[in-house]
């Protein structure tokens, strides 16, 4: 053996101790059923938790779809799971002349729109409508609609459900009209977050910590989905972009579906000139539509985008002014301002050790009321995130805290959160180590915490 090489058995990785199972089983049929079921409450309550908060205005569709629109004729738009008006008050704004129905399965969302500083019932009818279920023409005339927009809203339905929404939305859409849709693709950071966990309800479909579900769409299942209930593709694309935060040395993958359908036999709605100049070299070259061709299904890579440069509010109409956000906790004689992950980012951040979770609040307050419960003792935290507001109230009265994470990021805020919220001599009783689960050197380390 050559001088300076090592063993096979010195050059693996520490052993690992198994300590859950591999497997994932996925959502019981019970849970499959209460999500279900329980759908619309769901969403109800993300919308009094977050208010107008979570989205950030859209504004991307005149830049995205502006052909489409008409700023000299009074159009008549369908915001299919309008939520707040995310995308309805910076539509009117860009639009002045466009008249707006705004459905939504959720009266708290419904209620948020109608009392938004823009809101004008000249301009926008906002109403509770569950496309699954309620009759969508009792509400709005039949084939009176120029365009419908579904913008991440179909994700949220389940998929055996879906063919209902497209078929109720078909009722109320002209024959020369349109839906602009743009929801998540398959192969996006979230799912692949998803799959590591026993989240996914069936294939694709899967549920988030709290409650509401998201569906990841394939392209042919897409333009299947839409053919099958009676409508034609007149474009689609799959985006690609690589959002980068240099901050904290992410690479977030994030793909998204972007498409625009039209009723079957039905004139085609108005459409930008590139897109007819497309359809038109593909009779030339004799190529049949359903050939993917780049000018149809074209596929948009962006690298090194770092987040803080407006991708994220591209994409999601997220803010990108910050991804950060201190939130203020009052326990008994503490108070902390903790530094988490912004509401924003939540849905698909990569490590949920980034977000305060209502677990760690309540167990904070049970050790502010109750400090005896640590007195004189040695405490060790398994992954308390970024926050580590029970391993800072134990300090009170504990002799050590050992506050741990697996995840490094969450460490590194979890640190600076410390030490911006203890003083001496509580921050001399509290240490932070990284224990990543069944690694035997990170539990070595916690254990050498003296």
């Amino acid at each position: 053996m050559a001088s300076g090489a090592h063993p096979l058995e010195q050059q693996e990785p520490p052993p690992r101790l198994q300590i859950y199972s591999t497997s994932s089983a996925g959502v019981s049929p019970f849970w499959k059923e209460k999500y279900e079921r329980d759908a619309k409450k769901y969403w109800d309550v993300f919308y009094k938790r977050h208010q107008d908060r979570f989205f950030k205005d859209r504004h991307y569709l005149d830049k995205e779809w502006g052909c489409y629109f008409s700023a000299a004729e009074r159009q008549v738009i369908l915001e299919v799971g309008c939520g707040v008006g995310n995308t309805i008050f910076p539509l009117v704004a860009t639009y002045p002349e466009i008249f707006v129905y705004a459905c939504d399965f959720s009266p708290r969302a419904i209620e948020l729109v109608k009392t938004h500083k823009d809101f004008k019932e000249t301009s926008v009818s906002a109403f509770v409508c569950d496309l699954t279920v309620d009759d969508l023409s009792k509400q709005i005339p039949p084939s009176s609609v120029d365009i419908i927009t579904m913008i991440f809203v179909l994700s949220a339905v389940s998929p055996e459900k879906m063919p209902v929404v497209l078929q109720n939305v078909r009722k109320v859409l002209k024959p020369n009209g349109c839906v602009l849709f743009r929801d998540y693709a398959n192969g996006d950071l979230a799912q692949e977050r998803f799959t590591c966990k026993d989240q996914m309800i069936s294939d694709n479909f899967y549920v988030r910590g709290d409650g509401t579900r998201a569906y990841y769409f394939a392209d042919e299942f897409l333009t299947n989905l839409f053919k099958e209930n009676g409508f034609d593709v007149q474009e689609l694309d799959i985006c690609c972009k690589q959002v980068e935060n240099r901050s904290r040395e992410l690479v977030m993958n994030r793909r998204w579906i972007q498409a625009v359908f039209h009723i079957a036999d039905g004139a085609k709605s108005s459409s930008c000139i590139e897109t007819a100049q497309e359809a038109a070299f593909l009779d030339q070259e004799n190529v049949k539509p359903e050939v993917k061709k780049n000018v149809l299904d074209r596929v948009v890579n962006n690298s090194e985008i770092d987040i803080s440069e407006g991708v994220a509010a591209d994409m999601f109409g997220i803010s990108p002014s910050s991804d950060n956000e201190i939130i203020n906790i009052n326990l008994r004689d503490w108070t902390f301002k903790i530094n988490v992950l912004s509401k924003e980012y939540q849905h698909t951040c990569r490590s949920t050790g980034l977000m305060l979770w209502e677990s760690a609040r309540f167990m904070a307050s049970v050790l502010a009321a109750n400090p005896t419960i640590v007195a004189r003792k040695k405490v060790l935290e398994l992954g308390c995130g970024c926050g580590g507001i029970c391993s800072m109230v134990a300090t009170k009265s504990c002799d050590l805290v050992v506050a741990t994470d697996g995840d490094e990021y969450a460490l590194e805020l979890l640190t600076k959160n410390i030490k911006s919220n203890l003083k001496l001599p509580f921050l001399a009783k509290l240490t932070t180590k990284r224990l990543e689960w069944g690694n035997r050197d990170h539990i070595e380390a916690s254990k050498g915490s003296e």
